[in-house]
């Protein structure tokens, strides 16, 4: 077969799931001030001009990283709004990237990237600027990361075949081989059922990795080994097709039954809490109140259970939490504005 022609890959998945519905339980605000510190968009700064802004991440001391996927580069801006520089740009050499998959920021501000199309894990110096590392190329055209406390950057695959839940990368060791491969028939069926669902992953803080499901509505801890520690489910137990069917177009994704609901729009962890972004809408809308959300659910990371949730002013489709500080990218207007909102009376 012809290395550079795409290949079609049809997988199609029974999901035996039960007549799904609302859980009884109904939304707990949470009892804080949610206070506008920082809007960006081209009306507020000649460099927050964005295309098609894929993700944000805020940096240890407060820098906010926005991956602009059409513009193909990587924007810092201080706390304040101020721009600093620009991370990496199109192209097939090091440093450069056709795509980005997913973005995360390390403690000591590590900016790493996943290129599919390049199948390799770029990193950049996030107080310079400078590309810095490659590691790959990665087995996989499609995943999401996050970057562990100890230099360990775990890949969450979705649609693969052999179907590989996680792919695990020592920064500081061999440059292309992982370290470990986690397959998914080592795990319980529920999870094989999500095997080619979309899904979003973020470190837990103590060597393992939280992981949710796009159009599940349902997410799972794993500790360092690959051991899962405990499935649980948002608020919504969001009906979904029973057949749903996937196309891979070699690395430009996926696409799904236009009916599939999005319970999982993304998710993050920190200081002992698992933050999620909830959806109630379908994938494939114009109708924005159904596409994103203006409420983050938190979770005990120990225990998985819900406990409040935060109202955001504005409706948002993808976010960073950090401390007191929630950066979102919203799409309530004409143009995409990046926001920065201050958690005051947070704990």
């Amino acid at each position: 077969m012809n290395n550079n022609k795409q290949i079609t890959i049809l997988v199609t998945i029974v999901l035996l799931l039960v007549s799904s519905k609302l859980i009884s339980q109904e939304r707990k605000i949470a009892q804080f001030t949610v206070t506008e510190i920082l809007e960006l968009s081209e009306y507020t700064s000649d460099y927050a001009f964005w295309y098609h802004p894929f993700f944000v991440r805020l940096g240890k001391d407060g820098e906010i990283f926005v991956a602009d996927g059409e513009a193909k580069h990587i924007r810092c801006f201080s706390l304040d709004g101020d721009y600093k520089f620009t991370l990496g740009r199109e192209g097939s050499g090091p440093g450069e990237f056709r795509f980005i998959n997913d973005m995360d920021v390390t403690n000591d501000n590590s900016v790493w990237i996943f290129d599919p199309n390049r199948k390799k894990l770029i990193g950049y110096n996030g107080n310079t600027g400078k590309h810095f590392k490659e590691i790959g190329p990665t087995p996989h055209t499609t995943g999401r990361l996050t970057v562990s406390e100890d230099d360990k950057i775990w890949i969450s695959h979705f649609g693969t075949h052999p179907p590989e839940m996680f792919t695990i990368y020592d920064i500081n060791g061999d440059r292309s081989r992982p370290v470990a491969k986690m397959r998914l028939h080592d795990y319980q069926d529920d999870i094989l059922k999500a095997v080619a669902l979309q899904n979003r992953i973020s470190y837990d803080g103590y060597g393992g990795v939280v992981i949710g499901f796009h159009w599940w509505g349902k997410f799972f801890r794993f500790d360092k080994n690959g051991n899962k520690l405990y499935k649980a489910s948002t608020l919504f137990e969001t009906p979904m097709a029973e057949v749903v069917t996937l196309d891979f177009y070699g690395a430009t994704g996926m696409s799904v039954a236009r009916d599939s609901k999005i319970t999982i729009r993304d998710l993050k962890v920190d200081n002992n809490i698992i933050y999620i972004l909830s959806c109630e809408g379908v994938e494939y809308t114009d109708d924005e109140d159904k596409r994103y959300s203006r409420y983050i659910d938190m979770y005990d990371l120990s225990t998985g259970e819900y406990t409040e949730s935060i109202k955001l002013p504005n409706k948002i489709q993808k976010f960073d939490v950090k401390g007191n500080h929630i950066i979102g990218i919203s799409s309530d207007g004409p143009i995409p504005i990046i926001y920065v909102w201050e958690l005051r009376g947070f704990n």
